[in-house]
């Protein structure tokens, strides 16, 4: 079944909606610095909770940002939660948000498609909607990615795994014995060898980079962040993996209690994108090189 849009916007009447924002929001010209995408699946109590210091700590930025929450099919008016938090955004300020909601729940990898398609920004990042990875975590991202552009870095995601990471609340026993299980699985089938965490929720790129990437995904479910690495590291992108602050938040929605039950997602992804080679790189960047609005 195909998803049913049903509101944009901080406010405005309920309607059905194209996954592209609305030129209302800023202009067909549009272009923030950082395109912030938060998928939200049944997080009204706890992304409610959060929105306040979230919003507040994007508008002390020195540059522009559009955020977009995209509600995969909730059922318990995360939407509304999330509009109201958005009515109190400056309207002359650097921050620009809008809700995209669609039933029926898809799975993260398509919420996130669902907004990295949708974004502008010169960059684009991703979070998870229960923040583990604090939100200052994006300013350093983006640092390293303005740092090492000239070096070729276009990717960079944040890491519990590498030099550097500082990880507080750590996950239970059973959770990090599934990870364990699935990262031997992970590699075995897909290769990723060379990035110690696929899974850490945030992920910053250059925009171009991330709207190609995700044109090519498959994957509606939790494995659509091996999809991101795969296809990257088989156009010959350059991956940073970024130390980060990270706590286990109770009652995640991201589950790994089976390792095997995500086996055929990381199968799918090694049969549809192996014949992916750095030669096609160019020629997929620059049909995103102009983002049309």
């Amino acid at each position: 079944m195909s998803p049913r849009f049903e509101r944009t916007g901080a406010m405005g009447a309920p309607a059905d909606v194209p996954v592209t924002p609305p030129a209302a929001t800023g202009g067909p010209g549009y272009v923030p610095h950082l395109s912030l995408i938060i998928p939200a699946y049944n997080e009204a109590e706890r992304l409610g909770s959060r929105l306040a210091s979230l919003i507040s700590y994007l508008e002390s930025r020195p540059y522009s940002t559009e955020l977009l929450v995209i509600s995969d099919g909730s059922t318990d008016g995360t939407r509304l939660v999330v509009e109201a938090a958005f009515a109190g955004i400056d309207p002359e300020g650097p921050l620009r948000a809008w809700c995209l909601e669609y039933f029926p729940n898809g799975g993260k990898g398509r919420a996130v498609r669902t907004g990295v398609m949708a974004s502008r920004g010169t960059h684009v990042a991703f979070t998870d909607a229960d923040l583990s990875t604090p939100i200052e975590e994006v300013d350093r991202a983006l640092g390293v990615l303005t740092t090492l552009d000239g070096a070729g870095t276009r990717i960079v995601i944040g890491s519990r795994a590498v030099a550097g990471a500082r990880v507080g609340q750590k996950q239970p026993l059973f959770r990090q014995l599934s990870a364990r299980l699935f990262n031997i699985l992970r590699d075995g089938i897909t290769g990723v060898h060379t990035v110690r965490d696929t899974q850490c929720g945030l992920k910053v790129f250059d925009g171009v980079v991330a709207r190609a990437l995700f044109t090519k995904q498959v994957i509606d479910g939790f494995m659509f962040d091996v999809e991101t690495v795969y296809i990257a590291q088989r156009l010959g992108l350059v991956i940073y993996e970024l130390g980060v602050t990270w706590d286990d938040v109770p009652d995640s929605r991201v589950k790994l209690s089976s390792a095997l039950k995500l086996l055929p997602d990381l199968w799918r992804i090694r049969r549809t994108h192996w014949r992916l080679r750095p030669a096609d790189r160019p020629a997929l960047l620059q049909a995103f090189a102009t983002v049309a609005r």
